[in-house]
């Protein structure tokens, strides 16, 4: 179906609001975005910025500001930093009484106390971390509310990404095992932090992001666990179908390509579902089951002819979209695992090792790699793509890269210092917000 396209939602989809994109399906808003850069010499380095503590959450950038969240044990913090000059404008601690005296929630490395990415309805930023808080703040780093969801029993730590809807913020979480009936999908008011609706789920602990897609006149969530890929209605949370497809540790977030809903996971298929039945439609829409090496972790990206995945290894498989027919499997070179998910840029794709070097793919039936770039800091979080330029998170740093850079006007935004009103340690908190929608296809 055509939609139009409000001012409202051209804003949306030029930013990065929330994981992988604007419909969090890994394809970067249009830009003239860099392909050669170097970390070390800083060139085509327009600035990188410390994050005072660790994370894996990808960076959330709106209209000149970036967000990214970080935590340890003890703290939890949400900050914000200047997208032009890289200068930290605000970072606030994250507490709620409900669960500041609760033990630390055992996390993988891996996975860390802030896994989570944040979103934004473009006036307010919400953030989450693995002990179940959820957190709202203004644009100005005001506190406007907090909310303790926890104690979370997740096997690897909570990471689960945020999903701005209309006025609603989605939250998912599953945890524990499936008879344990802990696991939910909830929506809250962005403005109130009431909930609006939860939905229980007969699922176990998941690792995935839900997506938001229009069928027909209604938006659906899809959601994917073992053994399900679930759609919701997402202004009620009713379920509306559900497909026994997946099983094991269920973590690549589902995309929604050519009408269909793609999923997958480490010792499952590849599949492609019809979104518009009822019910159970594992035996009406799933349209094709396709077997390969399946990603633990990075989710699949589609440029509408193809989907390609990428596992933690670096081994990337290209599909045929209409069928599920393997096209071509090519080992890509790099060091560290490929934690992060891969990025339709254009016609390439985008593809980040754990050492920080940014693999550059052809899109199509012909695996080429047209270029390497390094950081030289690993990384391990998915890039945000955003008008001219890329934001990489990395093991302790936040850079911008843009072709406009280069060594003489990069900025190291540490010499700049945290900006008026950043706070450095854990206790600051402040206080006010409304709401906006997302755009789904």
């Amino acid at each position: 179906m055509v939609q139009t396209v409000t001012e409202e939602d051209a804003e949306y989809a030029r930013n990065c609001p929330r994981f992988r994109g604007p419909h969090g399906s890994g394809v970067a808003p249009a830009g003239d975005y860099p392909r050669s850069w170097d970390g070390p010499s800083g060139r085509n380095i327009a600035w990188q910025a410390p994050i005072p503590l660790p994370g894996q959450s990808s960076p959330t950038v709106w209209e000149g500001r970036v967000f990214v969240s970080c935590a340890d044990e003890q703290t939890r913090q949400v900050c914000a930093y200047d997208a032009d000059s890289g200068t930290m404008l605000w970072c606030r601690s994250v507490v709620s009484d409900l669960s500041a005296d609760d033990e630390a929630p055992e996390v993988e490395q891996d996975t860390g106390y802030a896994a989570p990415t944040m979103a934004t309805d473009g006036e307010r930023v919400f953030a989450s971390f693995a002990n179940g808080d959820v957190a709202a703040f203004d644009f100005e780093g005001n506190e406007l509310w907090t909310r303790a969801m926890g104690p979370l029993e997740s096997m690897y730590g909570h990471a689960s990404s945020l999903v701005v809807y209309q006025d609603t913020l989605i939250v998912q979480l599953d945890q524990g095992e499936a008879d344990d009936d802990l696991s939910s999908l909830v929506a809250l008011d962005v403005r109130t932090r009431k909930r609006v609706w939860e939905t229980a789920r007969e699922v176990p602990n998941s690792w995935t992001t839900p997506i938001i897609i229009r069928v027909g006149e209604q938006d659906q969530i899809i959601t994917a666990t073992n053994p399900w890929v679930i759609a919701y209605d997402a202004k009620t949370g009713e379920e509306v179908w559900r497909a026994d497809v997946l099983v094991g540790d269920v973590a690549p977030s589902p995309i929604f390509a050519g009408g269909l809903v793609i999923a997958c996971a480490d010792g499952a298929d590849l599949v492609a579902i019809r979104p518009d039945g009822t019910g159970d439609v594992t035996e009406t829409h799933v349209v094709w089951r396709a077997a390969g090496s399946m990603p633990d972790t990075a989710s699949p990206v589609s440029d509408g002819a193809f989907v390609y995945i990428l596992t933690s290894f670096g081994y990337m498989t290209c599909f045929r979209l209409q069928d599920g027919e393997v096209v071509w499997e090519e080992q890509v070179e790099g060091e560290g695992n490929f934690y992060p998910s891969p990025t339709l840029v254009g016609d390439h794709l985008y593809v980040l090792a754990g050492d920080g070097t940014m693999h550059i793919l052809a899109t199509g039936s012909e695996f080429e790699e047209i270029a390497a770039a390094a950081l030289g800091e690993p990384a391990f979080a998915t890039p945000a793509f955003v008008g001219d330029s890329i934001y990489v998170r990395t093991a302790k740093h936040l850079y911008r890269i843009d072709a406009t850079g280069g060594e003489e006007e990069q900025q190291d935004a540490s010499s700049t210092g945290r900006g008026e009103g950043a706070e450095g340690g854990a206790g600051g908190q402040a206080g006010g917000g409304t709401g906006a929608g997302e755009w789904t296809f």
